[in-house]
């Protein structure tokens, strides 16, 4: 028994031997730190975008109407502050069809735009003014403007009293002796003028109606009074509104100008009033998409410039931008109420 206990105590101590003269483990290296990555280089600043397409040579913009007429103001007021080249030529004649058709054989490049108004190139398609269903193939780009139509007489007109009242009374006892002008025959102005005398009570057979290629030269006829109503837009007559030369007897539109408040409109008169006719710009059927965007665009950046838009107020213009697909459908809308306009003249 003393030997087992012995060897025991003899084993104990030469394991605790053991364990003192052990040396304890070495701690881990701690990780070495991740190598941090190199700076991002700054990004090089990006290059401006090009137009798909931009003019290399200057863009004629025709005009259908004589020169002065309203088209040909806003055209031009537009066209100079434009960031290329331009020239404006009028080619008046044949109710627009002259300069319309013109234009409708040019190169679709994008050199050549016309000037116009949606409504009236619906008109002229119907009647048969253009040899060609212009309605249906011209590209509209924009118009930078609406414009309503205006019914005005002289100031001094020798018949009756500038006045809607003295106006219709005189009509209606005198129906031939009462002339009409305005531009084109059976166009959107001439419609106009004959849904003028029908309401007064006045056919189309029993009125007097005086054609000219473009209101400048209505405006001038009732100006020295040969003619008794001329029939225009806003732009067109407003300033001789402002000089007391003309009255603005009705204005055609569902709402009153904001630059003649006091003359009643064409609706409060108990007519059906159009929408307010706008003015623009077209491109030539054919003309690539990316022509007429770049076309549109500057078009629309210079109309939106606040010193254009007091521009085109001052020439009595309502600066709101209508784009080229809204245009599109606009006269698609349009085209049930020129048909119904071809009818006032049978």
């Amino acid at each position: 028994m003393k030997k087992i206990i012995c060897a025991m105590l003899a084993l104990a101590m030469v394991l605790g031997l053991a364990a003192c003269g052990s040396k304890p483990a070495a701690p881990a290296a701690p990780a070495a730190p991740a190598a941090s990555a190199a700076p991002a280089a700054p990004a090089a600043p990006a290059e401006p975008s090009k137009p798909a397409w931009e003019p290399k040579r200057t863009v004629e913009i025709i005009i259908p109407f004589a020169a002065g007429g309203g088209t040909d103001i806003m055209a031009r007021a537009i066209a100079a502050e434009l960031p290329f080249t331009t020239v404006v030529t009028n080619m008046e004649g044949g109710s627009s069809s002259i300069g319309t058709m013109e234009f409708m054989h040019r190169k679709p490049d994008g050199y050549s735009i016309l000037g116009s108004l949606p409504n009236s190139i619906v008109n002229y398609s119907i009647n048969g003014v253009y040899t060609e269903p212009v309605n249906e193939t011209i590209v509209p780009i924009g118009c930078p403007a609406l414009d309503p139509v205006i019914i005005v007489t002289n100031a001094k007109n020798p018949k009756f009293e500038p006045t809607w009242e003295a106006f219709s009374e005189y009509l209606k006892a005198n129906p031939k002796d009462v002339k009409f002008g305005a531009s084109g025959n059976k166009s959107g102005n001439h419609a106009t003028c004959v849904k003028v005398a029908n309401l007064i009570g006045v056919g189309v057979e029993d009125m007097t109606y005086v054609p000219f290629d473009g209101t400048a030269g209505a405006r001038t006829a009732v100006l020295g009074n040969n003619i008794d109503i001329a029939c225009g837009m806003v732009s067109e007559l407003g300033a001789y509104m402002a000089s007391g030369d003309l009255v603005c007897l009705a204005v055609m539109d569902k709402v009153r100008s904001g630059f003649f408040p006091d003359a009643p409109t064409f609706a409060e008169l108990g007519g059906v009033a159009p929408s307010a006719p706008t003015r623009g710009f077209f491109a030539v059927p054919g003309t690539p998409d990316e022509v007429v965007e770049y076309i549109s665009s500057a078009i629309e950046e210079v109309s939106s410039k606040p010193e254009i838009q007091e521009q085109l107020r001052t020439l009595y213009y309502d600066p709101v931008w209508t784009s080229g697909a809204d245009v599109k459908q606009g006269m698609i809308d349009y085209y049930g109420e020129a048909q119904a306009n071809q009818a006032l003249f049978n």
